[in-house]
């Protein structure tokens, strides 16, 4: 195809009006075979390899009342078939001026091979300007059927390879989406990323769905996010969702299945990693690999590997020592994420028991020193009793100190909750700030702790005071906040007194 038949349709035009050879044709003479003559309209059919498949009905409304008014201006072009014509270019005006209800109509004829056929066709309907991808797609496939390369045709239509190769990857959508992008529902774009689940209908359906109105830009993360996130895939490399694949992808064929697709798991990936999106196939290999497993297992020298275990399915050996187990048969050698041999126990449950017994008899003797350890103090503050009753302040200041420190009465109460319980045996109200619905931490403390102290060093509430104090013994800090705030409270001064301190 040396010549370039893509202006041939041109040439045909100038050709019938100026060569005079081409003439007209009289309708009763036998069908003309060459030349540009009028034609009765019903000779003429569509040409069956003609991409174009739908026609914008409003500007062919437009068409028909222009052919109306004015007729058949540019001449169809067409190939003589027995006593019939089909068409090769104007099909458009041949169903404007068929509505329009004309008689005959202006034609070109010309001998041409099925190749000359197909290239002006395909030429004329490629240039023009309304014919959507999935149109196109249908022209790039024929012409690659009749023959031709991708680079061939991209060079003489002066487009690019890509856009040929993608057009065409639209035809491997299901037709429900093709029409969507005949329709302009959806782009082109989108269907190119729909095309990684173009084999699963279902699938298909509830994305076209969710892409509706939404940016090519944003339709492929939408896609991963929708396929990671409703359980449609599983992983096919270590590392991905809760279960690692136990067989091998690629000795099992994985790479090569349209089921394996690429997929981002969070919207900040770096990397796609590869999904499978048929289920039950993944299931029954893993099922297999996992049995092949079970029987490794029961060789002495057989290493696992953490990273294609389920996660739940192995204990880690802390709190408890491997000796504390051994002899048993659930503990194995394992390759760690760091690629290092460790010992694990196979039998999560037993160990989980083993440590929460460990946890509990640890929290148990806590308990029993704390316990024992106040013992010791109520019995120390006992002996100190005669030196708190003429040292209010270092006793006001110590019981301060364990409101401000919870831990020194106990595990369960906060500064609030043990300052409430005082006021409340004493049968006091609280400051009115905190009645009023302040519930900043820091200030209640410093508000309670200001007003508590100043209670307390009233002489009516001293001897109440000292059947309160529980808490252990605190030396006494000069610089403390509290200790300060003690001295600055309302007291009588003992000269001379000093309280001892532990």
């Amino acid at each position: 195809m040396s010549e370039h038949i893509g202006a041939i349709a041109d040439r045909m035009q100038v050709a019938a009006y100026e060569n005079p050879y081409y003439g007209s044709a009289d309708p009763e003479e036998e069908p003309a075979t060459q030349g540009t003559c009028m034609v009765p309209i019903e000779k003429l059919y569509p040409n069956p390899a003609n991409p174009r498949k739908k026609f914008d009905q409003e500007a062919l409304d437009k068409l028909t009342e222009s052919i109306r008014q004015v007729g058949v201006l540019e001449p169809i072009l067409v190939v003589a078939d027995g006593d019939r014509y089909r068409i090769v270019a104007g099909e458009r005006r041949w169903r404007a001026a068929k509505t329009a209800g004309l008689k005959e109509v202006p034609v070109i004829i010309r001998d041409l091979t099925p190749e000359q056929e197909f290239e002006v066709m395909l030429t004329e309907n490629l240039q023009r300007q309304d014919l959507d991808p999935i149109e196109e797609a249908i022209a790039f496939k024929a012409a690659i059927d009749r023959g031709w390369k991708q680079v061939d045709l991209a060079a003489k239509l002066g487009i690019s390879q890509e856009l040929i190769s993608n057009r065409m990857r639209l035809l491997k959508l299901p037709e429900s989406v093709q029409e969507n992008i005949s329709r302009g529902i959806l782009s082109a774009g989108h269907g190119l990323a729909l095309l990684k689940v173009a084999h699963q209908p279902k699938l298909v359906k509830n994305l076209m769905e969710k892409l509706n109105g939404v940016p090519v830009a944003s339709a492929e993360k939408i896609i991963d996010d929708y396929i990671y996130s409703n359980n449609y895939s599983t992983p096919l490399c270590s590392g991905q969702g809760w279960r690692s694949p136990k067989f091998d992808p690629d000795k099992e064929g994985c790479a090569k299945c349209q089921d394996r697709v690429l997929i981002r798991t969070s919207p900040n990936a770096e990397h796609r990693h590869p999904y499978c999106l048929n289920r039950k196939c993944w299931e029954k290999k893993q099922q297999i690999a996992e049995e092949a497993e079970k029987e490794q297992a029961k060789s002495a020298d057989y290493i696992l590997d953490l990273k294609k275990l389920p996660c739940g399915s192995y204990e880690y050996f802390f709190i408890i020592a491997v000796e504390d187990c051994a002899p048993c048969e659930h503990i194995k050698d394992a390759l760690d994420w760091d690629k290092q041999i460790i010992k694990v126990c196979m039998n999560p449950d037993c160990m989980r028991e083993k440590k929460e017994a460990i946890r509990q008899a640890e929290i148990d003797k806590k308990n029993a020193e704390l316990e024992a350890f106040n013992k010791q103090k109520r019995a120390l503050i006992n002996g100190f009793n005669p030196y708190v009753s003429v040292c209010r302040k270092h006793l006001v200041y110590m019981v301060a100190m364990a409101v401000r420190s919870p831990y020194n009465i106990g595990y369960a109460q906060d500064t609030q909750e043990i300052c409430e319980e005082i006021y409340k045996f004493f049968g006091w109200h609280l400051p009115e700030n905190l009645e009023d619905g302040d519930k900043k931490k820091t200030l209640i403390k410093k508000t309670l702790i200001k007003d508590l102290v100043s209670r307390l060093m009233k002489e009516d509430n001293f001897q109440i005071l000292q059947a309160l104090f529980i808490a252990m013994l605190l030396p006494v800090d000069a610089n403390d906040e509290v200790y300060k705030l003690t001295l600055g409270a309302q007291e009588e001064e003992v000269q001379n007194e000093k309280m001892p301190v532990p």
